[in-house]
C-alpha cells in the first residue's frame, strides 16, 4: 500500500499551475550552499518524489525539513513558477519542468502555507475524484468543513478510476482525524467494496470507540500506522507510550514516532 501523500499528478492534470510573470528575485538563489544542493536533487529528479517515496532522496528531504523556515520562499517559487533552468545552472535548451513536486514538501516543512495552495488547486479541478482527494487534504490540514463532502462520497457509489484506493485512504485519514462520527453507518456498508477494507476497520474501530481493537491492529503492518494515529486522534497516548517503551512490540518505532509528530498525515 502507498503511504506517500501524492499531488495526484494524474488527477490534477485538469488543474496545471499558471506561472507567475514578472521579473523578480529568485529567493533559491539567496539559500545557502548545502540547502540549494539538497533542493538542487529535487529540481534534477523532476517528479513528485518530495513525498518521501524515493529512497535516493531521503538525505535530501531531512535536511529541507529540518531547515523548512529557510527552504519555504524558495520552494513557494518552484512550485509557483517552476524550476527556471538558468537558476539551477541548466543549459538553456533544457526546461525547467513543472514544480509540482514541491507542494508535499511545502506541506511537509509550512502546513499553514499549503492551505491556500490547496484551496487553489480544489477551486479549479474539475474531475470528481480529484475534488474528493483535495477537500481529504484540506480536512487533514484542518479545514473540517469539507467533512460533508468526504460524506457523500463515501455514501456514493465506489469509483472504478485508477488511483481512487489512495483517495480512499486519504479520505479515512480525514475521518480518522476529525473524528466524524456521521460516516459510521456509510463505512459500515462500503468495508466490503473499499480497496482497504483493513484501514475501514481501523476507523471503524476508532469511531466505536473500541481502543483495544485499536491496540491490537497496531501488531499488523498493513494497519500499524493508521492504528496508532487513530490512538493518537482519540487521545489514548497512554497505549502508545506503552508500546513505544515495549522494544518487543513491533510497532514500538511506529508508535514512538507518531507520539514524536514524526508521522504526518
Amino acid at each position: 500500500m502507498r503511504a506517500r501523500i501524492l499531488v495526484v499528478t494524474g488527477l490534477l492534470a485538469a488543474c496545471a499551475q499558471t506561472p507567475k510573470a514578472g521579473p523578480q528575485e529568485n529567493p533559491c538563489q539567496r539559500l545557502p550552499a548545502d540547502l540549494r544542493a539538497a533542493l538542487l536533487q529535487f529540481v534534477e529528479a523532476g517528479r513528485p518524489s518530495a513525498s518521501g517515496g524515493d529512497d535516493q532522496l531521503m538525505p535530501a528531504r531531512r535536511l529541507v525539513l529540518a531547515r523548512g523556515s529557510e527552504a519555504i520562499p524558495c520552494l513557494l517559487d518552484i512550485y509557483q513558477r517552476g524550476p527556471r533552468h538558468a537558476d539551477w545552472g541548466f543549459p538553456p535548451e533544457q526546461p525547467g519542468g513543472s514544480g509540482d513536486w514541491a507542494l508535499p514538501l511545502i506541506r511537509a516543512c509550512d502546513r499553514p502555507a499549503a492551505v491556500p495552495l490547496y484551496q487553489e488547486l480544489r477551486a479549479r479541478a474539475t474531475d470528481p475524484l480529484a475534488k474528493t482527494q483535495l477537500d481529504a487534504e484540506l480536512a487533514l490540514l484542518g479545514d473540517g468543513s469539507r467533512m460533508p463532502h468526504l460524506l457523500r462520497f463515501i455514501e456514493g457509489p465506489t469509483p472504478s478510476a485508477v488511483g481512487v484506493g489512495y483517495v480512499q485512504e486519504r479520505v479515512l485519514l480525514a475521518v480518522s482525524m476529525h473524528q466524524y462520527l456521521p460516516v459510521l453507518p456509510a463505512l459500515k456498508k462500503v468495508r466490503g467494496t473499499w480497496i482497504y477494507p483493513q484501514l475501514v476497520d481501523v476507523v471503524i474501530a476508532q469511531l466505536e470507540g473500541d481502543a483495544t481493537r485499536l491496540n491490537a491492529m497496531l501488531s499488523e503492518p498493513s494497519t500499524s500506522k493508521h492504528a496508532a494515529l487513530a490512538l493518537h486522534w482519540m487521545g489514548n497516548d497512554e497505549v502508545l507510550r506503552g508500546v513505544a517503551g515495549d522494544r518487543g512490540h513491533s510497532a514500538h518505532a511506529m508508535a514512538r514516532a507518531v507520539l514524536e509528530g514524526q508521522v504526518e498525515p
